[in-house]
């Protein structure tokens, strides 16, 4: 489904904004190619702007034509990495690398963590769910709600 002209397109444009130049400056090397690492607040922002309640759980929040906001959670001083994204069909494929791979301790929490991740050129069409290192339960992509 592509994004309807008009107020829902005015959100999808502002959390897209919100996104731009706002990445965490450590981004981590082993992120795919394209994916960013942004602040919790700053994906808080943009579910807020696209009239989507902040979730709990992960989720993933088209924010443009061609980029993705997926929220994670696990320890927020190891925060897992996506390093590979591609398309099947209408589903956005990703997979995840524990972020402690350096060696250092990590904390037992739960924290969120965020990503800015570039939507790949083999999809059929708009995506429709997000399949995080072959899970079982895709997540659905939430678009901007019509206000």
């Amino acid at each position: 489904m592509r994004l309807a002209p008009g107020l829902p397109r005015l959100a999808a444009g502002g959390a897209a904004a919100l996104l731009g130049g706002c990445s965490a400056s450590a981004s981590l090397a082993a992120a795919s190619p394209g994916v960013t690492q942004v602040s919790a607040e700053v994906a808080a922002t943009a579910f807020a702007v696209a009239g989507v309640p902040f979730p709990a759980e992960a989720a993933a929040l088209r924010t443009g034509e061609d980029e993705l906001l997926l929220l994670l959670y696990g320890s927020g001083s190891c925060p897992a990495v996506p390093t590979a994204v591609r398309g099947d069909g209408d589903q956005v494929l990703i997979d995840l690398e524990d972020g402690a791979d350096d060696g250092r301790p990590c904390t037992d929490d739960l924290a969120a963590s965020a990503w800015r991740v570039p939507l790949p050129g083999s999809l059929d069409g708009d995506p429709v769910q997000v399949v995080i290192d072959g899970r079982e339960t895709p997540l659905p992509v939430s678009e901007p709600v019509d206000r």
